[in-house]
């Protein structure tokens, strides 16, 4: 069999194993179509995705990145290559590549939404609204981008537009928690409390295992010295959620603000909430830090 016929055969053998999983046997046949054929995208293409399927992002990489070279215009390849970028943590390059196949393909939602995470991990808001706008112009009833763009907005203290991209999900769809919880945390940066009180409580109502709102509302609460209210909500929230360090170093703070120091210092029913904390006092003037987990590769 000469090599033409030897690179088909190993071609079909790939698609029919990749098609029953049997993921050991593709790497086979591909290492064995790369010694045959050491610049074929293909091979170095499927050896990487495996890679990465395996959770060997850097030696998936390291894989993609020659499928790229031996066949640059192939967008899928430069795409799985920016995801994996990405999924590494290494937002500069993600960036970069997510950037050429946007050059082939304007219209790729997904890449627009996985470059304005990347832009945004970089600190650089300008880029990541532009990116989360453009992702938005394609598929413009995403409710959950928005929010993610409401998110990324808020954390790089861009307040004010946080609430103005939230406020327009809730306008067009009044029943999506997490753009009323995107909205408290906005109001709260932008000491609105009692706004805040108000989203949070929405939140709640139309999801009441959302912790983050939960959280936000004994902040907002707080901050109105409405103190046995905001006490009654971290309290839920720590019978329901005991190891959140968050709740328990903020009720020890408004445990503290209500005199109550026997308790705020002492063991309760639940233990210390000091020690559940890791022995920190909440920090009264920010809302938490939430990571953004929802915002995924795709």
């Amino acid at each position: 069999m000469n090599d033409h016929a030897r690179i088909q055969s190993l071609y079909l053998r790939i698609n029919e194993l990749s098609q029953r999983g049997a993921f050991d046997a593709v790497k086979e046949c591909c290492e064995e179509l790369i010694r045959v054929a050491p610049q074929d995208g293909v091979a170095w293409y499927c050896l990487g995705e495996i890679a990465i399927q395996r959770g060997e992002v850097a030696e998936g990489i390291r894989a993609l990145q020659k499928a790229t070279v031996h066949a640059p215009e192939n967008m899928q390849y430069l795409r799985s290559l920016a995801v994996a970028f990405l999924r590494h943590g290494q937002w500069e390059e993600s960036a970069r590549m997510f950037r050429q196949v946007l050059v082939g393909d304007t219209r790729d939602a997904t890449s627009w939404r996985n470059l304005a995470f990347a832009e945004t991990m970089l600190g650089r808001p300008e880029q990541a609204a532009l990116a989360y706008e453009r992702c938005l112009a394609i598929v413009p009833d995403r409710d959950d981008i928005a929010v993610e763009y409401a998110d990324s907005l808020y954390r790089m203290g861009e307040a004010n537009r946080s609430l103005a991209v939230a406020q327009s999900v809730t306008a067009r769809n009044p029943t999506y928690a997490p753009a009323w919880a995107v909205m408290g945390t906005a109001l709260l940066l932008l000491q609105n409390w009692a706004n805040a009180v108000s989203a949070c409580q929405n939140a709640i109502r139309l999801d009441p295992q959302n912790r983050q709102a939960c959280l936000l509302l004994a902040i907002a609460l707080m901050r109105l010295w409405l103190l046995p209210e905001a006490e009654a909500v971290v309290r839920r929230l720590v019978g329901d959620e005991p190891q959140n360090a968050n709740a328990w170093a903020l009720l020890g703070t408004l445990l503290k603000m209500q005199a109550k120091t026997a308790e705020a210092t002492g063991q309760d029913r639940r233990g210390d909430w000091a020690a559940k904390a890791g022995g920190r006092d909440w920090p009264a003037t920010q809302p938490p830090k939430f990571i953004a987990a929802n915002i995924a590769v795709s």
